[in-house]
């Protein structure tokens, strides 16, 4: 195995046990649920939208979405195909 796969193998497996390691507790699952701050997710994306020219079709990757509510609101009224990823899955809306 050359240098840069251990390189990246040994980074993924560092990535994986820090994941673990940052499940969400019962409050922050609860606060990550509340729709007030679902709102003021929503809110802080639609601020920072409007500084880009984002037109429907296009793919957008949110990084750390937390549960979902920014993708949710960009997906619906921005009509972009929205992958949200984080490291707590379980804090995603279905």
């Amino acid at each position: 195995m050359g240098e840069r796969a251990r390189c990246s193998a040994k980074a993924k497996k560092v990535a994986i046990q820090e994941a673990k390691r940052m499940k969400l507790g019962k409050i922050e699952k609860r606060f990550m649920s509340s729709p007030r701050h679902a709102k003021r997710v929503t809110e802080r994306a639609k601020k920072l939208l409007r500084f880009t020219s984002l037109e429907g079709k296009e793919n957008f990757l949110e990084v750390g979405c937390g549960n979902g509510a920014a993708s949710k609101y960009i997906a619906s009224n921005y009509h972009l195909n929205v992958t949200g990823i984080d490291l707590a899955p379980e804090g995603l809306f279905g």
